[in-house]
């Protein structure tokens, strides 16, 4: 969900969905600012990787989690998520041309996820299947409804947001 946050009177809100990027008049300069955006289609294409691995995780091997997991770390510590790099190659169009997804929004989701992965990955190492299958079922759930088109973790972001403005 692309949703942006303005307040416009006090304890009020309005949401921009899906507002287009604004095109720089000439070529890229050096000053200019990195989008604060991602093309919808690479956020799915994480949302599939989510579910496709933690799913494999499930039915082969408890092991395949170290790969969401290395990718969401990635993507925490070092700002380079290798599934949306990757997927920048497979689009058809611009990415400009395509909706977007707040990466504020994203980056929430991906802490979401690379937590609830490491502690998956933790409770099979320990031997805690049951809390193992949990912790995955629910970036899996997440992701899937995601993929359906509502976002979980945005509306949690924006409720803590609203909430935090409102205190």
């Amino acid at each position: 969900m692309n949703d942006t946050i303005t307040a416009d009177k006090p304890r009020e809100f309005t949401i921009e969905r899906d507002k287009p990027l604004e095109q720089p008049k000439s070529g890229k300069s050096n000053g200019q600012k990195k989008s604060s955006t991602i093309p919808r289609p690479l956020v799915q294409a994480n949302r599939a990787f989510l579910d496709v691995t933690i799913l494999a995780a499930f039915f082969i091997h408890p092991a395949i989690l170290i790969l969401p997991f290395l990718t969401g770390v990635s993507a925490l510590a070092f700002r380079w998520h290798p599934v949306i790099k990757i997927g920048q190659r497979f689009l058809k169009k611009s990415p400009d041309e395509y909706r977007r997804e707040d990466k504020a929004d994203q980056r929430f989701n991906q802490w979401i996820a690379t937590i609830l992965i490491g502690l998956s990955l933790g409770a099979f190492s320990l031997g805690y299947q049951t809390l193992g299958y949990i912790f995955g079922g629910m970036v899996i759930a997440a992701a899937s409804v995601a993929l359906m088109g509502f976002c979980v973790g945005c509306y949690i972001r924006f409720k803590y947001m609203e909430w935090t403005y409102q205190n």
